[in-house]
């Protein structure tokens, strides 16, 4: 996870919309501290006074039969909307609650908790009203923004890691010369016998395979784009044994390289 990345889809969707966002996790303590906690003082005020209740609410508003990834509106027993959305993060389930304004007249929340009076009123009617419009636009830019930080769960945690990055980059420098097996092994930081299982648990295929591979492609560019004589195209290549390319390359493709290198000059314009 990378807070850096994820304070800055916050940040954006903050700039945009004038609201907070705070995020409800066992986890975000530790990767964004500041945001684990309600911090706006109409929010602190209600909290002192109805912790329980604010609680209670803020756990409900968000299991009342909306689909897993979708934005409540809700506004609390104090007249504060706020929208919420469920994002999975490292496998946990993260909650962002964007807040706040107050209800304009036309306002059709998801959630509404029974309204109390209280030293918070006065400084409600002072926020910002918002409409319907205003509501549904914003919870569209919070899902935009969840969807945005459940993506970039998703690269770190769901995709393969750069280490097939490493390992391909490696053979696409050293193919033409001794590249072997121990010296990836170095590269990657690993013992030689772990390196065969990396190659494959990576890469889907084993060290050879790729090497080949790597090998032919260079092949293929020299036989398209040169005259050199396929000798020479077979040791730049990598093979050492100008045969064994032959061989290779004829199972490949099932012509040997020359009758191969015709074939595409032939249907060069």
């Amino acid at each position: 996870m990378d807070p850096q990345a994820i304070e800055c889809a916050l940040s954006a969707f903050e700039r945009a919309t004038g609201l907070t966002i705070t995020v409800h996790a066992p986890s975000a303590s530790l990767t964004l501290p500041r945001r684990v906690l309600h911090q706006l003082p109409i929010c602190l005020l209600v909290k002192t006074h109805h912790q329980t209740a604010c609680t209670a609410f803020d756990a409900s508003a968000c299991t009342r039969g909306r689909p897993p990834d979708a934005v409540t509106i809700k506004v609390c027993h104090a007249g504060l909307v706020e929208w919420v959305v469920s994002v999975s993060i490292g496998g946990a389930s993260w909650r962002l609650f964007a807040g706040q304004r107050r209800a304009a007249p036309d306002l059709r929340p998801h959630a509404i908790s029974p309204p109390m009076a209280g030293p918070w009123s006065s400084g409600v009617m002072r926020l910002e009203p918002v409409d319907q419009a205003t509501a549904d636009w914003i919870a569209e830019l919070l899902a935009q923004c969840a969807a945005r930080i459940a993506a970039l769960d998703s690269v770190q945690h769901h995709q393969p890691s750069n280490r097939s990055a490493k390992i391909r980059r490696y053979i696409r420098i050293h193919h033409p010369q001794g590249v072997s097996l121990a010296g990836l092994a170095r590269e990657l930081g690993i013992s030689p016998a772990r390196a065969g299982h990396a190659v494959r648990e990576a890469c889907g295929m084993s060290f050879q395979e790729l090497l080949t591979r790597q090998r032919l492609d260079s092949a293929h560019d020299m036989l398209q784009g040169t005259d050199l004589p396929i000798e020479q195209i077979a040791r730049l290549s990598g093979f050492a044994d100008p045969s064994r390319f032959y061989r290779v390359f004829s199972r490949v493709h099932g012509m040997p390289p020359a009758a191969w290198r015709r074939s595409r000059q032939a249907r060069q314009p």
